[in-house]
């Protein structure tokens, strides 16, 4: 039996002080099942003695909340008879297991058919018109409410604490619903959108979506990281906060924004409210829940007649308008939050009144009976406060604030450096003429003016000493023509760039092209791409920059080939000695890496890891950077079986994360799931499983993405431990998130599917494993990359199926086309390309047993097997697949000693299908050798371990069994062989095509006829005499 080459990897809310500043949400939630409380208490305290039976009755039912809650997932979008034959399969002899899963889809249905509207909102009213304290002590998924935080028009917050075996988590757990009137198929809609732009998002001042589900009585919830702070001005105003303070603190709010748009997202409502300031006095900008999504049309929830959801004291004039909604929306309700911020006034008086941008210094300072407090807040008098604002903040205010979307800053990140060239006595983007800047210049170099006017004094003195100060003013004043050349140039770069970045948004807006067809995000991002070389050439610095964001921008979307093609360009921008930033070549070399990786390129993924560690090392990188590069280069050595290298690189990492950061971070969930993965593909999936656990629980914060990535990668672990049914479960779900990180045409997807489909074959379900297979292919070739060694692969593991299915003709083509496609780009000695060959050649041998033979053969098998050595503590299951071959190889040109390739014996079962194949191959080398007792154990053991892991459904037991009957009717046990052939017709009949091979010799054996048969019984009879 071949096994499959792996599908492998790729590469807080408030406090109690300020509980006003929880808002409603505006939410909608899919079913998931409740964890309802555990035990009994009598006041506050467990009842005792029953401690025990308390805890297993937790375990209990947190088991079946987990098992409901996955089968739930994989029947929610079915209907009748598929849906019912799944539920019937799963659910027998379960009944609890089947009332949980019809529960959660009665519930979905009833807050997703718009029929049941009116029901639902009644239902939400009478809810919510009862106390909201009852709700406290209530489990909603894995979260216990706490208390109540707020309360809106449209929903309570919660404080709520996560309590299980993997996290203790704080969170603020919103729960659809309100005092005001809403309509649920809108607040669905709006939750679902909000959750898909949150998982686009991660950036350390955006406040995250942690989980969501559906709770008692149907009520839709999410849980979100919970901010212990104030709102922005309050906390400013609370510490009494100096202006330029304040402005260091915002362009870190306009950086998030800008982290937003990047991703093409319009949050639509900033305000003080929705950025709160925690401890450690870090900016976290809230509530995405009515946020857009510039690269798609029109929503349901934004039509006309749906409820519109702002702020009108910091929307802007095309938000009030119901007019065209961009990057330059959330640059006004920017200004707007920033001119508060500085003058504790709002910008208008009357915001739906017409109205032009008005003048901070003087808003700051107009009579008022809370002028002086206000400059005091900011640590100043009213008269200094004046005077601060004027000249550079008002006109960054006015831009900010236009009424006219095109003469605003051209992004957040634009508006973030003049905030903060503010801050630091720079001159600002708004202003280039050369008195301004000059002026800036001596502004912020006081003593070097106060020297040269000095040596213009002493000039009438002493006529050396007049001279020497005369050299010093020339050098000042040819430094300040320096300085200004540089803000020139600086100047013409920003502009250049965001000349470029802004047509790329206009160009997705149909006032600015004639076209009426909607562009994409990715048309948008292929249209900078174009321009970027050409537009940018008198600035290659900015260039270089831009290049390798559209190189990353396109890899998290899947687009590998696109991803590479400005990856490239960017190294080449970086290393051109006009520009000679090695380290940041370095980052762009490490992006390349990983896609080369995904593209199962290994020797190139390495040779990149390799340059850009050197790179980081030679260029005064900080030993941050050149740690996370340490780690890309341990990834790359994982796939071609260098373990050990490997080992060593990821060992030094964990241990500079856990001395610098602590076990409880980012960076060490990052280098646990490394770690894992590399125990996993090393052949130990016991540690592996144990590793995934340990970054679960380091990661600080858990998010949906990051557990998405890990669960992802476990799900291969827990298969190679024989939990079929699990993995495959958890693989189903990863599919169906997979459409709010990655486009369906990535190679991320095609990743995803052929997981799966490997999920499937281990387990023995060869037909839905060739169509997920085949459906990786398809999502590469449509992707343009049917050329890549991936789809190779993918075309290899195809061809195994079909083989064993019995589709000779699909087989011998699709083996052809794989070993042609590697051989195309991988290096002889590639291991895929030696997989590509051995799997051929072997595949024409049992067409023709004359082909075992085959040097080309012997050689492939020779060379895999020697890339992982001989010195290992675990077999890599690559590794097995090879000594199996080799077995079989053996075997078939008279060799009976096969134990000595086979992989060890493990009675842990640590990989218990392997050592179910062992004792296959033992069997009929023993059979051969016509050894009637170890035949008959080895047989019975195989298929004992197979039956109790892969069921006796699975298509390997079953061809297995057609061996074993066949000896039994050679060694004169005609009834036991008839039982095995009786437990092997149905799952051969489901998963073998008509006329298959396997099909014909289960009817030959039937008859007594198996061409095998005589040759066994004669060389049983000769044992015998």
């Amino acid at each position: 039996m071949p096994l499959l080459r792996r599908d492998e990897l790729r590469r807080d809310r408030l406090g109690p002080r300020h509980e006003r500043a929880h808002r409603a949400p505006r939410l909608a939630a899919r079913p998931r099942v409740p964890a309802r409380a555990h035990g009994r208490t009598t006041a506050g305290r467990a009842i005792p003695g029953r401690a025990g039976a308390r805890r297993r009755a937790a375990v209990s039912k947190t088991e079946l909340w987990r098992r409901a809650s996955e089968l739930f997932d994989r029947v929610a979008d079915l209907q009748g008879e598929e849906r019912e034959r799944i539920l019937s399969a799963e659910c027998a002899g379960d009944p609890a297991l089947r009332a949980e899963v019809d529960r959660l889809l009665r519930a979905d249905q009833r807050t997703s058919n718009p029929l049941d509207r009116d029901i639902v909102g009644e239902a939400s009213t009478l809810l919510l018109d009862g106390d909201a304290e009852q709700q406290c002590g209530q489990r909603f998924g894995p979260y216990k409410i706490v208390r109540l935080l707020a309360q809106g028009g449209m929903g309570r917050v919660y404080l709520a604490q996560r309590e299980d075996a993997d996290f203790t988590q704080t969170v603020a757990l919103k729960l659809i619903g309100g005092y005001g009137s809403f309509d649920a198929g809108t607040a669905r809609a709006r939750f679902l959108e909000e959750r898909r732009i949150l998982a686009r998002l991660e950036h350390p001042h955006i406040a995250r979506l942690l989980d969501g589900g559906v709770g008692p009585e149907a009520q839709p919830w999410f849980a979100m990281e919970y901010v212990d702070g104030a709102p922005l001005t309050d906390w400013c105003d609370a510490r009494k906060l100096g202006v330029n303070a304040r402005l260091e603190l915002f362009a870190k709010v306009c950086d998030a924004v800008d982290h937003a748009h990047r991703f093409l997202i319009v949050h639509r409502d900033l305000k003080p409210g929705n950025v709160l300031v925690d401890a450690r006095g870090e900016p976290k900008v809230l509530d995405f829940g009515i946020a857009k999504l510039l690269d798609e049309g029109e929503r349901a929830s934004d039509r006309a007649g749906s409820t519109i959801l702002m702020t009108p004291d910091y929307a802007a004039p095309e938000q009030l308008r119901g007019g065209q909604i961009s990057t330059a929306t959330d640059v006004y309700g920017l200004g707007a939050v920033l001119f508060e911020l500085l003058t504790g006034r709002k910008p208008f008086v009357d915001p739906l009144a017409p109205r032009d941008a008005p003048q901070a210094s003087r808003a700051a300072t107009e009579d008022g009976d809370d002028t002086g407090r206000r400059a005091a807040d900011r640590g100043t008098t009213p008269k200094s406060l004046r005077k601060i604002l004027r000249g550079d903040l008002d006109r960054i205010l006015r831009a900010a604030l236009d009424q006219n979307p095109q003469r605003r800053y051209r992004s957040a990140a634009a508006l973030a450096e003049d905030l903060r060239a503010v801050a630091q006595g720079h001159p600002i983007s708004l202003r280039r003429d050369r008195a301004y800047r000059i002026g800036v210049f001596l502004r912020q170099h006081r003593l070097a003016a106060a020297a040269a006017s000095a040596a213009v004094l002493a000039l009438l003195g002493t006529t050396g000493w007049a001279l020497w100060q005369q050299r010093q003013a020339i050098a000042q004043a040819q430094e300040a023509a320096r300085q200004a050349e540089i803000a020139k140039k600086e100047a013409l770069a920003s502009e250049k760039a965001s000349d470029m970045l802004i047509s790329a948004f206009e160009a997705a807006d149909p006032n600015y092209r004639r076209s009426v067809t909607k562009l994409t995000a990715e048309e948008v991002l292929d249209a900078s791409a174009a321009r970027v070389s050409k537009e940018l050439a008198e600035v290659p610095e900015v260039r270089a920059r831009i290049q390798l964001m559209l190189g990353r921008t396109y890899l998290n979307l899947g687009h590998d080939e696109k991803a590479i093609e400005m990856l490239e360009a960017s190294t080449t921008s970086y290393m051109d000695p006009s520009v000679n930033r090695p380290g940041l070549a370095a980052d762009a070399m490490v992006l390349q890496s990983m896609v080369e990786g995904g593209r199962e390129n290994h020797q190139r993924a390495i040779d990149l890891a390799r340059r850009a560690v050197d790179l980081k090392r030679h260029s005064d990188s900080p030993e941050e950077e050149v740690v996370n590069t340490r780690n890309t280069l341990g990834m790359a050595l994982i796939m071609p079986g260098h373990y050990e290298e490997a080992e060593r690189e990821l060992a030094a990492v964990h241990d500079y994360w856990v001395k610098t950061k602590g076990m409880k971070s980012k960076s060490v969930s990052k280098s646990f799931n490394t770690r894992g993965y590399l125990a996993n593909v090393s052949g130990n999936p016991f540690q592996a499983e144990r590793l995934y656990k340990a970054s679960l629980t380091a990661m600080p914060s858990p998010d949906e993405r990051s557990v998405y990535i890990t669960r992802g990668v476990m799900a291969l672990a827990i298969g190679a431990q024989g939990r079929f049914s699990e993995a495959e479960a958890m693989l189903e779900k990863n599919i169906r998130l997979a459409t709010q990180f990655y486009d369906p045409k990535s190679t991320k997807q095609a990743t995803l599917y052929g997981r799966l489909g490997e999920a499937q074959y281990q387990k023995g379900d060869l037909v839905r494993a060739e169509a997920n297979y085949q459906h990786a292919f398809e999502i590469e070739k449509n992707g343009g990359r049917e050329n890549s060694i991936k789809a190779g692969n993918q075309l290899g593991a195809l061809a195994q199926i079909q083989e064993i299915r019995g589709d000779a003709t699909k087989a011998a083509r699709n083996y052809q086309h794989a070993e042609e496609t590697v051989a195309g780009t991988a290096a002889p000695s590639d291991l895929n390309l030696l997989h590509a060959i051995a799997y051929r050649e072997a595949f024409k041998a049992r067409q023709n047993s004359k082909g075992w033979s085959n040097e080309r053969l012997k050689s492939a098998l020779s060379d895999w097997i020697a890339i992982y050595g001989t010195e290992r503590k675990h077999v890599p299951s690559d590794l097995a697949d090879a000594l199996f071959l080799e077995a079989e190889r053996r075997l078939a040109t008279g060799q009976t000693d096969v134990q000595s390739v086979l992989p060890p014996e493990d009675p842990t079962l640590e990989q218990p299908m392997m050592q179910a194949r062992r004792h296959y191959w033992l069997a009929r080398a023993a059979q051969v050798r016509v050894d009637r007792e170890m035949a008959a154990a080895e047989y019975k053991r195989a298929l004992e371990i197979a039956d109790r892991y892969a069921g006796r459904d699975s298509v390997w037991p079953a061809l297995w069994r057609l061996d074993y009957a066949n000896w039994l009717r050679s060694d004169g046990k005609p009834d036991q062989a008839r039982a095995q052939l009786q437990l092997a017709e149905a799952p051969l009949k489901a998963q073998m095509i008509p006329g298959a091979r396997a099909l014909a010799r289960m009817e030959r054996l039937r008859r007594g006829r198996d061409a095998t048969q005589s040759q066994t019984a004669q060389r049983i009879a000769a044992s015998r005499r």
